[in-house]
């Protein structure tokens, strides 16, 4: 009773339930979580969904952003690809390092640290990022559960939103082998933008449960 009490003090203060509980169901699969991750919301499982399709066992996949490891742990644990996840945050690293143990596929996932491309070497056959993407003035507007305690740094995307598909535009294909695809989720409101950004590919745009652009 004294634990219940607790977690619901917890809750009324605004805390995330899965935060509050330490893991949270991703694709299946049971994704820890703490404060220095984004807790794995049902839009990004269906990133995975897509990406899925495409990916085999001989593919070589990068999840870029990779924050708790649960699009990692997805991809490696659904088909057997080899994974590169990267995280410019050291204590998101960890959390994807103890996701992959704990589904046992610490051999199948490779971590690095890394800001967006700058120390990922080689090519890969899909890159797949969820990367932040919320302009950084509306932040505080957001629920409490999200501004006060998930990672602002997984949150911010710059003044608006869209400074790492930026990055993604311009430094991707030089990471992806021929034939290679991108997938990534976008924001309310974003998918026409990064479109136009990505003019080195044939782009396809998917609604999400709720019929947003994605």
């Amino acid at each position: 009773v004294e634990l219940l009490e607790e977690m619901a003090r917890r809750r009324q203060e605004g805390e995330p339930l899965w935060q509050i509980i330490g893991n949270a169901d991703f694709y299946g699969y049971e994704i820890d979580i703490d404060r220095n991750v984004l807790c794995p919301r049902p839009e990004t499982e269906e990133l995975v969904h897509e990406a899925l399709k495409v990916i085999n066992e001989e593919s070589s996949v990068l999840d870029l952003c990779t924050g708790s490891g649960c699009i990692a742990v997805v991809v490696a644990g659904k088909t057997g690809a080899r994974v590169t996840a990267s995280d410019i945050s050291e204590k998101a690293l960890d959390m994807a390092r103890h996701n992959a143990q704990k589904h046992k596929l610490e051999d199948k996932i490779a971590f690095v640290k890394s800001d967006m491309f700058a120390d990922i070497e080689g090519k890969f056959d899909v890159i797949i990022s969820n990367p932040p993407y919320i302009p950084s003035a509306d932040i505080d507007g957001l629920q409490r559960e999200v501004k006060d305690f998930e990672p602002r740094t997984a949150l911010d995307g710059g003044d608006d939103g869209l400074n790492y598909y930026r990055t993604i535009a311009k430094e991707a294909a030089a990471h992806l082998n021929e034939g290679g695809r991108i997938f990534l989720e976008v924001g309310i409101g974003q998918a026409q933008a990064v479109a136009d950004m990505l003019t080195d590919f044939e782009v396809t745009t998917t609604k999400d449960m709720q019929g947003i652009e994605r």
